[in-house]
């Protein structure tokens, strides 16, 4: 009897063996709606806890801070040279020491004189006129008397051939027609050298209009060169 019953327990056990573990009873509708209930309550259980949620610190940029640069050093004003004043010794910009400065009637004598008759002038020229000499006396002259517009060669007075351009190397910055003007209105003052002051007649400013003057240094001017 012990015999058998030790067999049947062994075959037993092979049987359990072979089969493996016992399954799971697969669970019903009930059972699932009382997991799905429960799991519900933990659910709203947790979500009713208050949770602290720790957040990594955020990095704002800050924008760079500005260097302070050195004040700027004020510069020195330095007042500006006075500009010198033009003096009889120093001549103005433009000008060469010892040089005949124009004036406004030398202006008007240049503007006349382009506007002149050499025509006029040449029969001025030759005309005779009772004119003032130096020390009070008086003669007959005319101008061709003296001055032979055919040559260079000194008589009573210079040749005038060539005289248009001697007359504007005669006295530096003096233009040809303003020498020739005030060498017949004021002969003392412009003496050729060679010649004696008071040879010429000084009333010429009597005896002619200013543009009976313009005329006759039109006609000098139109005279040829040498």
């Amino acid at each position: 009897m012990n015999i058998k019953y030790f067999i049947v327990l062994i075959l037993v056990g092979i049987i359990i063996a072979a089969c493996g573990t016992v399954a799971e009873p697969v669970p019903n509708s009930a059972t699932l709606a009382a997991e799905s209930a429960h799991n519900t309550d933990e659910t709203s259980h947790s979500d009713g806890e208050e949770t602290n949620v720790v957040q990594a610190p955020t990095n704002t940029p800050q924008p760079p801070t500005a260097t302070p640069e050195p004040p700027t050093a004020t510069p020195t004003l330095v007042p500006p040279s006075p500009t010198p004043e033009p003096t009889e010794e120093m001549p103005a910009e433009g000008e060469t020491a010892g040089e005949y400065q124009l004036t406004a009637d030398d202006e008007l004598i240049l503007f006349f004189v382009e506007s002149g008759s050499p025509t006029r002038g040449e029969t001025l020229f030759n005309t005779t006129y009772t004119v003032a000499m130096a020390g009070g006396n008086s003669g007959d002259w005319a101008c061709s008397v003296c001055h032979n517009v055919q040559s260079a060669e000194a008589g009573v007075g210079p040749g005038m051939l060539g005289l248009p351009d001697r007359a504007a190397e005669r006295i530096p910055g003096m233009p040809a027609p303003v020498y020739l003007y005030h060498s017949i209105v004021n002969p003392h003052e412009y003496v050729v050298e060679g010649f004696s002051d008071g040879v010429m007649p000084v009333g010429y400013a009597d005896v002619f209009s200013e543009t009976e003057l313009y005329d006759i240094v039109s006609y000098l001017l139109s005279l040829p060169s040498e």
